[in-house]
């Protein structure tokens, strides 16, 4: 109930074009220039970036951004990174937090406008815009859950020529669906 609620309130209030009252407070947007430009076969180890087929020496020499940030508070940095590809949604993101001696990939998302938000149980929230080849476009708001960044919150939004940017829906995943 207490859930279903909070959806009707998002809803109402995102409609009207105002952040809902619960939003997180921007922490740090993160831009092109806050990544260091890398070649892929520099990364530390666990940092897999081979998706497509390619020679070793090709894998090695592709350039990423590399954003070090403290995701989690615990005063060792997780890894961002910015993929060298993407579409009209955005480049493509990978996060990376450090076990062992190794880094494991504990989340992915696809977008724009990428902001680091006010945490939550210590792990900073993120919000990423994207568009889906046009001009309608959604926020994601993703936290770490169970080990991972997982989708909590999509808003969807179309653009008119008449009316400019418009809120269509508010979804909130189900477990399992994010």
């Amino acid at each position: 109930m207490r859930k279903e609620l909070l959806i009707i309130l998002a809803t109402a209030i995102t409609a009207l074009g105002a952040e809902p009252p619960d939003w997180p407070k921007t922490v740090m947007e993160l831009k092109s220039d806050s990544f260091i430009q890398t070649k892929s076969g520099d990364l530390p180890p666990g940092i897999c970036l081979f998706h497509r087929e390619e020679t070793m020496q090709q894998r090695e020499n592709r350039k990423v951004g590399v954003f070090r940030v403290d995701l989690d508070e615990d005063g060792i940095p997780e890894i961002i990174i910015q993929h060298d590809e993407g579409g009209t949604g955005g480049r493509y993101y990978s996060i990376y937090k450090k076990h062992k001696d190794e880094y494991e990939e504990i989340g992915w998302f696809c977008g724009n406008n990428v902001r680091l938000l006010k945490p939550v149980n210590h792990w900073l929230m993120i919000e990423a815009w994207t568009r889906g080849g046009g001009t309608d476009s959604s926020r994601m708001l993703m936290k770490y859950e169970r080990g991972k960044y997982r989708c909590v919150r999509l808003d969807e939004f179309r653009t008119s020529e008449d009316k400019g940017k418009e809120f269509v829906k508010t979804t909130i995943p189900k477990e399992g669906e994010e």
